[in-house]
């Protein structure tokens, strides 16, 4: 395994190819601008199943 460094542009280039767009715009926000939004609440289990989650 080796590492090789790519620029913001390359990265971008290679994630859009396979990745869809929220998740890269998130691995942009998190690795490059250092921001990690936990404040934005996401439907639970309750709000898709039918029965209660044990």
């Amino acid at each position: 395994m080796r590492c090789v460094e790519l620029s913001d542009e390359e990265t971008l280039a290679e994630l859009e190819k396979t990745t869809p767009p929220e998740y890269v715009s998130a691995f942009f926000e998190f690795y490059r601008d250092g921001i990690l939004d936990e404040a934005t609440l996401q439907p639970g289990a309750r709000d898709f199943l039918t029965a209660q989650p044990l």
